[in-house]
């Protein structure tokens, strides 16, 4: 099968123009007053042209972007102080088909979004330049450990942070901002034999889509990079990130004929809106961290199985603060099931995703993954396994992530063929506030007494009759431990019932597993 040319002088390198640092940011909404209000500021990257089957996957170090914290962001850095961020929202957007394209860097406003099925959205990340994820330090993956405070992919147009109130996440002074940005254009796509009725002119065939976004070796097509081997088939070297992509042109095999009816070049970019104060000491700081399963991987694959269709992998560590959970959310590619956090084995929120059903629409595109469901969060859905308070969590508690996929042939919530899923991921992003440690005293001053609520009770008499001494707290131990089972038994009841109806919403039968909430693994 012939290969649409792929001009090396014109690389997409070059084209893309890596370095995002400035692009524009939107003229400002009527600000709240107050020098300590949350502000809003919006920006967009310069833009990434696309070609039909070209790909972007941007070297962070190479691609710094605008915050209000830095130098030329929103809030100027005038001070040099430091800020709190409170809410972070992005997508890709383009500029309309029909609008005259110009050199000029567009507005927010003047972009719209740019749908999954033109141009997927693998993810967008963000983090500030020395940021290290604190809930994966245990796992050692020679510096591919997820890393990044705010993103994340096609759900990203609909997931959006926004912590609750009173609580914002602190960049120090003087640090600097930087993004990874992976976009595929799946337009004009070379049919693939496997792809029903395929032909020289039918574009965007469903397994042509599959291999580009899941990141396939083509056998019989170099347009991926050197790099893309057999061996690298499911790796970012099929997808973008090798040595060869950052310096020629690379994509997913097209065709002359397959890309006839699409447009040729298409600008792209990174539009985010940021919410902020510029008086950190009002708010109380947040950590962000990502657990990935399995096990901190960054990505993963799972394999085609319709005898167990459910398939399970999963990332547990001891927390090593005592805090709360203020806000979390999952990230999960085409196929997934959910992603559900286990507090000591408890099933504490799960986080589901939402399919579009519309075909071309973008926030709604047909059979792809557009939304994620707060897990834990003021906006959570209680009824669909979210939960709204803050979770309170003590040192050395199990915190466990699984993350689920449906891996049977037959999957009709999705655009492309079910079974085997290469490159997909398993995150629940969070936020969790830790709780200061008492502060010592000052040389020489000696620590303060306890107060009478902590000074310890006197002994009781043992042997005194009736419900008095430790006869009175065993009695009220064992009516704390059957209003606990009892409560328990009604809240699994009422979980399985309310998943049940969630599953049901999605079209699919019930199952065992990743759909009973409450049963354990």
């Amino acid at each position: 099968m012939p290969m649409r040319a792929l001009a090396a002088a014109a690389a997409l390198f070059v084209r893309v123009a890596p370095l995002m640092a400035a692009g524009a940011e939107a003229p400002p909404e009527a600000q709240p007053s107050g020098a300590c209000a949350v502000r809003t500021a919006r920006y967009v990257s310069k833009g990434m042209v696309l070609r039909p089957g070209e790909f972007v996957f941007t070297n962070p170090k190479d691609t710094p972007i605008a915050m209000p914290g830095d130098p030329g962001g929103a809030a100027g850095a005038a001070a040099g102080a430091a800020i709190a961020l409170t809410g972070f929202s992005g997508d890709i957007g383009r500029r309309p088909l029909d609008a005259t394209q110009t050199e000029e860097p567009p507005a927010y406003e003047d972009l719209v979004p740019a749908p999954l099925s033109e141009c997927y959205d693998h993810h967008w990340v963000a983090m500030y330049q020395d940021y290290e994820n604190a809930l994966c330090k245990s796992f050692h993956h020679h510096g591919h450990d997820p890393t990044f405070t705010f993103g994340i992919g096609a759900e990203s147009r609909h997931s959006s942070v926004r912590l609750p109130e009173g609580y914002g996440y602190v960049i120090p002074a003087g640090r600097y901002f930087m993004a990874n940005v992976h976009l595929l254009r799946t337009q004009g796509l070379a049919p693939l034999a496997e792809d029903a009725n395929a032909t020289a002119a039918s574009a965007d065939t469903p397994r042509a889509i599959k291999e580009c976004i899941e990141c396939h070796y083509t056998p019989g097509f170099d347009s991926k990079g050197s790099d893309c081997t057999s061996d690298t088939d499911g790796l970012f070297q099929c997808c973008g990130d090798s040595a060869y992509c950052y310096e020629n042109t690379c994509g997913c095999p097209t065709t002359p004929e397959s890309t006839e009816s699409v447009p040729d070049e298409i600008e792209y970019f990174l539009r985010y809106e940021v919410n902020y104060t510029v008086c950190p000491e009002e708010v109380q700081a947040v950590e962000i961290g990502v657990l990935t399963a399995p096990d901190c991987e960054t990505f993963y694959s799972v394999q085609e199985n319709n005898t167990a269709p459910e398939h399970v992998a999963s990332v547990e560590i001891d927390a090593d603060f005592d805090g709360h959970i203020v806000h979390a959310y999952g990230h999960q590619h085409i196929g997934a099931i959910n992603v559900t956090l286990r507090l000591n084995g408890e099933v504490q929120c799960a986080s589901w995703p939402r399919y579009g059903t519309v075909a071309g629409e973008a926030g709604n595109e047909l059979g792809y993954l557009v939304e994620m469901s707060e897990c834990i969060g003021p906006g959570a859905d209680t009824a669909s396994g979210g939960r709204a308070e803050p979770l309170l969590v003590r040192k050395g508690d199990k915190l466990r992530v699984d993350g689920w996929y449906f891996v049977g042939q037959n999957d009709t919530r999705i655009a492309i063929e079910g079974g085997t899923h290469q490159n997909v991921m398993s995150y629940l992003i969070m936020a969790y506030h830790v709780d200061s440690p008492p502060s010592p005293p000052p040389p020489g001053v000696a620590a303060a007494p306890p107060t009478p609520s902590s000074q310890p009770s006197p002994p009781q008499d043992s042997s005194s009759d009736g419900w008095g001494g430790s006869g009175l707290a065993v009695a009220l131990i064992a009516l704390a431990v059957v209003a606990a089972i009892a409560g328990g038994v009604m809240y699994v009841r009422r979980r399985r019932r309310e998943q049940n109806r969630m599953y049901e919403a999605m079209g699919a039968e019930q199952t065992p597993g990743a759909l009973e909430l409450s049963k354990a693994r």
